[in-house]
């Protein structure tokens, strides 16, 4: 797809248009410049708002100049504040003072496969974020969280980070806000690495061997038996602890979560998206994978309940089993 000017984001953008906008969004441009004009923009939910910095990124990798207009848009100082600029290197005046953004939402940050300790420091402070409350047990991310709302989005931003951190070959941003109006907590995370579907061949696994489109590694990667098996080299995978054959460690758990919690999710990976409601293939390519979920707020207060309805149904294992397995999923 050619670019023959700038490309023009509209005055709402929400969740329901993640679809369209990574349609819209070119993977490549003939042009050696891409002008963003943001001037319409009054309200982008965090989902499109990640998944446009990761288009932009995408776009730099390709040595293509990105230029960002949006001195008009009305969201202006909410893209300052959400760190939007900061993430892609752009200097803007701020013309107000940072307040703590407790119980709203947390600024996009970064991720590096380098990084130690980044994901249980990170999914924390995002959780505290998100929930607009502390901890309530010290170093959570060593035993099984069970109380409620701050542990659930503790427990998925830090499986989220850990995916990137271990499988992706790449870094990435997080992104996560909740909306009052709605009572939704949502969490919006991607990476620049290799995919689900090229994580699946380099792996060497045998549930990956005959894989031909991304919209099949997706649902794949979603399907909670895979990780269970051995892996390709004949050795038991640990449940949920590893990428041997399962390029989707933890999504199985936290898809299955975000729509028991009342809300959905959606996933792109190179040509594919998968979402609560459908699969489809879109026409321009994404690097890496992008990953959204949403919860309401109030049912993730039942997080112990729905976490073990999630493990009996995808580990089928039996009540004598079921702590056991359940501490294995947060060493």
């Amino acid at each position: 797809m050619a670019i023959s000017g700038p490309i023009k984001l509209s005055n709402s953008i929400t969740e329901d248009d993640l679809e369209e906008l990574a349609n819209y969004l070119p993977e490549s441009s003939v042009h050696s410049t891409i002008i963003v004009d943001l001037n319409d923009l009054s309200f982008i939910e965090i989902g499109p708002l990640a998944f446009l910095i990761s288009r932009i990124q995408q776009w730099r990798s390709q040595e293509i100049i990105v230029e960002i207009d949006a001195q008009s848009a009305s969201c202006f100082s909410y893209l300052q504040r959400i760190d939007f600029f900061n993430c892609l290197g752009i200097e803007t005046p701020e013309q107000f003072q940072r307040h703590s953004a407790a119980g709203k939402f947390h600024p996009a940050a970064e991720i590096s496969n380098q990084s130690s300790g980044l994901a249980d420091s990170l999914s924390e402070k995002i959780a505290e974020a998100v929930i607009g409350e502390t901890c309530s047990q010290d170093d959570f991310t060593d035993q099984p969280p069970t109380e409620g709302a701050f542990e659930a989005i503790a427990y998925s931003v830090s499986e989220l980070i850990k995916n990137i951190q271990q499988h992706s070959k790449g870094k990435g941003i997080v992104i996560s806000q909740y909306y009052l109006s709605k009572g939704v907590a949502k969490v919006a995370i991607f990476d620049d690495g290799i995919g689900i579907k090229q994580s699946f061949i380099e792996s060497g696994s045998s549930y990956g061997s005959n894989l031909s489109n991304d919209i099949d590694a997706i649902q794949l990667a979603l399907q909670g038996e895979v990780s269970s098996k051995l892996t390709a080299s004949g050795t038991s995978n640990a449940v949920y602890g590893g990428l041997p054959d399962n390029a989707g460690v933890g999504l199985t758990f936290l898809t299955m979560l975000a729509i028991r919690a009342g809300g959905d999710f959606t996933i792109i990976s190179g040509n594919g998206l998968v979402s609560s409601g459908k699969a489809t293939k879109i026409n321009q390519k994404t690097v890496g994978t992008f990953v959204h979920l949403s919860f309401n707020r109030a049912q993730l207060e039942s997080f112990e309940i729905l976490l073990e309805e999630i493990k009996r149904e995808v580990l089928h294992l039996d009540e004598e089993e079921q702590q056991e397995d359940l501490s294995s999923l947060f060493e």
